[in-house]
């Protein structure tokens, strides 16, 4: 989130590095002047495809590489979209969905609908009270839905809303069933730059997974527990689907989502109406699953869009809708005079050498990718968190009111140094929670896969395993390790039943602590309720 956040401030970041006349001056003239800065590996990272401007095409160089073998029609995407719709609640932008649709080969919208119509829509209609707070009629129903089985008269609200979004989640589960899932970047061209990148849709997706969610929890409480199993799976493909897109927010919501199917897991493997066989099939099905995508690509996708707005900066072609923004204002200094602020302005920006920026860029995208490329949990956050924290020092040694007025009298290697700090202090989103955010998705995916097999197994033989061993190779192919620690789960056995736990990101044992219990220290945790006999 913090890196699109930053890059709205980014987006005044144009100054006036020219004069107030050739502020005005149109895009094919702007065009028509030579680039500041070399396009090459070591600058732009990619040397095409290029606009007309000459600037870098960076949102159809990675449409390029996603698009890959895709078609419309084993196009998950365009299934999602279908379901989704084009409202004007989410997004009022014509413009979008044509180019959207372009980008697709198809036309989503052709059909017309029905459309996912969201709960508050519902409660409306239904004349409740639209508000979730816990003590509301729709509160009440919606968290008794998410959270364990349920049957249509203790939920009447959510059994509507599911009736009426019938079809078009029959539309996201064959989206779901697709090999292929192609998001297309629609932002990013000669007049703007890749932050007005919108992501809709991709909101959409998390509603989707509480209405599987809340299906499969009917289901349960009815008995229909194919359908149940049916419906969590879904959405763990969704998610694996949503991880693929090109930026970290896709990725994160990706997490997110494999986040809603665990907790689908857990409720899968502890319901009483699903036989050992169907929940040994599901453990099976789990294990085949792609795998989330890896942040290593969606770092890739952020160095883009630090690269487009750069490159876009040094050309003088991402202009404020009103005036010019001054750079010292956005980075909250003042010094009392908008003419002084303005010349200092002017000075830093025609005084860099913007390859020397654009290299400075590309070289700490690197280190993130050598920092990612460690196996070892513990080496890997070292890394990330080493390297974040020393840019952050650097960043807030060097982005002080002084220090940037300083910066006049600094020398041109010092200067190009100072402000490729500033940007990356701009631009970088929390390394370390990202990646710790990616490892405990990984965690959960196998927990899940555990808690389904240890489940399947004490149906099958009328007790819980003594071991996870026992589960290899029968519900199994065989035991993965805690992505935290690259040691086994931990596995006990009590009275209640079995207890699967990952020792999460602090590497301690505690004892089996969920996190509803201690959010701060505790493990990520799966339990599976021993069968009364």
């Amino acid at each position: 989130m913090r890196l699109l956040t930053n890059s709205l401030l980014i987006t005044f970041l144009m100054i006036s590095h020219v004069s107030d006349s050739d502020a005005q001056e149109t895009p094919n003239e702007s065009a028509n002047k030579p680039l500041p800065f070399r396009i090459s590996k070591e600058t732009t990272y990619i040397t095409g495809p290029l606009m007309k401007n000459g600037l870098v095409d960076y949102s159809r160089w990675l449409n390029q590489q996603k698009s890959q073998g895709v078609t419309p029609e084993t196009n998950a995407a365009v299934f999602y979209w279908k379901a989704i719709g084009q409202s004007k609640e989410f997004l009022d932008s014509p413009e979008f969905f044509t180019r959207m649709k372009k980008e697709l080969g198809t036309d989503p919208f052709a059909e017309g609908g029905p459309y996912l119509v969201g709960l508050g829509v519902i409660a409306e209609e239904a004349g409740v009270e639209i508000n979730f707070d816990e003590s509301s009629t729709t509160g009440m129903q919606y968290d008794l839905a998410m959270g364990r089985p349920w049957t249509s008269d203790e939920a009447p609200l959510i059994k509507q809303w599911l009736v009426r979004n019938e079809k078009p989640l029959s539309t996201v589960l064959a989206g779901t069933r697709q090999p292929h899932y192609y998001r297309p970047m629609v932002g990013g061209s000669e007049t703007e730059a890749m932050l007005t990148f919108l992501l809709p849709d991709i909101q959409q997706h998390r509603e989707i997974s509480r209405m599987l969610t809340a299906r499969a929890m009917l289901a349960l409480g009815e008995n229909r527990p194919e359908e149940a199993i049916r419906d969590i799976l879904a959405i763990h493909r969704l998610a694996r689907h949503t991880a693929q897109g090109s930026t970290i927010i896709e990725m994160l919501v990706g997490i997110a989502l494999e986040s809603v199917a665990h907790g689908g897991d857990k409720q899968l493997a502890n319901a009483d109406c699903i036989s050992a066989d169907l929940l040994k099939d599901y453990s099976l099905q789990l294990s085949k699953l792609a795998p989330l995508a890896n942040f290593s690509k969606a770092f890739e996708g952020e160095r883009c869009f630090g690269l487009d707005i750069i490159q876009r900066m040094a050309s003088s072609q991402l202009t404020p809708e009103e005036g010019s923004a001054d750079l010292f204002v956005l980075l909250g200094v003042e010094f009392g005079s908008d003419v002084v602020s303005k010349l200092l302005s002017l000075f830093i920006q025609n005084s860099l050498d913007w390859n020397v920026v654009l290299i400075g860029i590309n070289e700490y995208h690197d280190q993130v990718q050598l920092a990612l490329a460690h196996n070892n949990f513990t080496e890997r956050s070292t890394a990330m968190t080493e390297l974040s924290e020393k840019l952050q020092t650097t960043y807030q040694q060097v982005n002080t009111p002084t220090n940037l007025a300083l910066s006049v009298f600094a020398t041109p290697e010092q200067r190009n140094k100072q402000m490729t700090t500033v940007l990356l202090g701009l631009l970088s989103p929390a390394l370390e929670q990202i990646h710790v955010a990616g490892t405990r998705r990984e965690a959960y995916t196998l927990l899940s896969e555990i808690g389904i097999a240890t489940a399947a197994y004490q149906k099958s033989v009328d007790e819980l395993p003594s071991s996870l061993n026992k589960l290899v190779p029968d519900y199994l192919s065989k035991l993965p390790n805690d992505p935290y620690t690259g040691k086994s789960f931990v596995y006990r056995v009590d009275d209640d039943g079995a207890i699967i736990y990952s020792l999460g990101k602090n590497l301690k044992d505690d004892g089996g602590t969920s996190i509803d219990d201690d959010r701060e220290n505790h493990d990520h945790v799966f339990r599976v309720k021993r069968i009364e006999k």
